[in-house]
């Protein structure tokens, strides 16, 4: 028997009922249908509430395959169609794609899928800003949309201005804590570039091509800011000509970045110097060292005691900031903004910095001077 119960409207049922029907003739039972094949001319049927038909096809294999659902419902097999449901994606009509799929009840319920991948941002134009200050930022990135939301742990959004899929203008209130804070990017997908804005009551500086010399290994200075191998394993050096004043308040910041060209070796290693620019003493020595598999650390401290190492997991290396700071003629480290090792022996001349990468790069290099 195809005998149903079809819903006419909530909370409202109809007794079991012969759910086909024929112009001419209704069928009681599934095997009077296919016995009276010969009599449907009309070729086809619909169920009685008037949700779904199917047509005819004029086979005689007294089976549900002698007949073809359409308009959707349930057709004779038990199948589900929905023949109006697109089922194009990303057809730049729907903002978001749809999905149809049970929620935890079970109820079939249609759900938004989002239509490009996950956000990623390059750049934010300027990095740096003024606390309490309202002004435009620029983000050059991939996968931008025109709904996307733009929040950041540094301030108020006002307003997002999207341009293309690789860049946005922000209207941006900044707070009144000074420090790196985050920005998070939602296109259907949320994604957090941790760091990436800079609130500072200072003048900011980024190294150039231009500002280094004794370059070993040809290092890569086309981006400002940043220094990158050219050859995956090859000693590389460059040391940034700009004077870090002792009797000045400054800080130098930077992070580490997995370099694209090779896996990493699990004795990789890369260190940053501060130099006395007389004597050339080292005043100051940071090194990334890769311990094992799983783990990294970086080794820290001041004149000749490398006293601290901070270990952290893989993913972390590209996540973290990391800073040394001026303060009185006084060097100290900080790892994400937390203060891990100071110097004993206050500044008498001023500093360089030397840069030693092999497998790694290092980025985000910016000079700030505060006020």
């Amino acid at each position: 028997m195809i005998y149903s119960k079809y819903p006419l409207k909530v909370g409202q049922e109809v007794e079991p009922f012969p759910p086909i029907q024929n112009t001419a003739n209704p069928y009681l039972t599934e095997a009077a249908m296919y016995a009276d094949q010969a009599n449907q001319l009309q070729g086809y049927g619909y169920l009685v509430d008037g949700i779904g038909a199917f047509t005819y096809l004029g086979t005689v294999a007294e089976t549900a395959a002698d007949y073809e659902g359409f308009g959707g419902g349930v057709d004779l097999t038990g199948e589900l169609k929905f023949n109006n449901y697109p089922n194009t994606r990303n057809d730049g009509q729907l903002a978001v794609n749809k999905i149809l799929s049970t929620d935890v009840n079970g109820n079939l319920k249609m759900y938004s899928t989002a239509i490009a991948p996950a956000p990623f941002l390059d750049e934010v134009i300027p990095d740096s800003y003024l606390p309490n200050t309202t002004g435009m930022f620029k983000l050059k990135g991939s996968f931008f949309t025109e709904n996307m939301t733009v929040t950041t742990t540094g301030g108020t959004v006002n307003y997002i201005t999207f341009n293309n899929d690789n860049d946005a203008d922000v209207n941006i209130t900044t707070g009144a804590t000074e420090g790196s804070f985050s920005v998070t990017i939602d296109n259907g997908i949320s994604k957090t570039f941790n760091g990436v804005l800079l609130i500072i009551q200072g003048t900011v500086y980024k190294p150039i091509t231009t500002d280094y010399s004794e370059l070993i290994g040809n290092p890569d200075t086309s981006d400002d800011g940043e220094i990158k191998i050219s050859i995956y394993g090859t000693t590389t050096r460059a040391v940034w000509n700009k004077p870090l004043p002792f009797n000045v308040d400054w800080s130098i910041v930077w992070k580490y970045k997995m370099s694209p060209l090779g896996s990493g070796d699990i004795n990789s290693s890369m260190s940053i110097y501060f130099i006395n620019i007389t004597d050339l003493t080292n005043k100051g020595e940071f090194i990334l060292r890769r311990f094992n598999e799983t783990t990294w650390g970086l080794v820290a401290g001041f004149e000749t005691s490398l006293v601290n190492r901070t270990t952290f997991s893989f993913d972390e290396v590209e996540a973290k900031e990391f800073k040394v700071s001026n303060i009185s003629g006084v060097l100290y480290f900080y790892e994400e903004n937390i203060e891990k090792t100071y110097s004993s022996f206050p500044l008498t001349e001023d500093l360089k910095i030397e840069f030693n990468l092999k497998y790694q790069d290092i980025v985000g290099i910016k000079y700030i001077e505060t006020v």
